[in-house]
């Protein structure tokens, strides 16, 4: 399976008190997740259906989840595939075990088990494009 690095996702309290620090600390800039159109997930998680992100162009997502966390920190890792089918499958072969799905517009992303990725919980993302948000936005 081939992987582009995407972003690592921070779990976080505020959005907006992040992203101030982030972008001051790191001299880099975020986009806001939109908040049309919804997510689809499949099947639906247990926590976590309601949330606020930004992401930068360094490769930092800010995470805000309803209801906000108490401990704030890395979530996960995300990689970019081309064929998110043909990864899931990979993933799949390999017993790595598949949580949900996730679907915005024009943007897919499936997410694994921390318990089988030494305690870092993984995400595969596709779109097409440069930009995830732009991609959510796409019908």
């Amino acid at each position: 399976m081939k992987v582009k690095f995407e972003r690592v996702t921070i779990k976080v309290k505020n959005l907006e008190k992040a992203v101030d620090f982030f972008s001051d600390l790191l001299e880099t800039t975020f986009d806001i997740q939109p908040d049309e159109p919804k997510h689809e997930f499949t099947p639906a998680p247990d926590a976590y259906t309601k949330c606020r992100a930004a992401i930068s162009p360094i490769g930092i997502e800010l995470f805000e989840p309803d209801p906000v966390v108490e401990e704030e920190g890395v979530w996960n890792m995300t990689w970019r595939v081309d064929d998110l089918e043909k990864a899931k499958e990979d993933m799949r072969e390999k017993g790595i075990r598949h949580l949900f799905d996730i679907k915005c517009g024009r943007w897919k992303e499936t997410v694994y088990s921390p318990d089988d990725m030494y305690s870092v919980r993984w995400d595969l993302d596709e779109y097409e494009g440069d930009s995830a948000f732009k991609a959510m936005l796409r019908k």
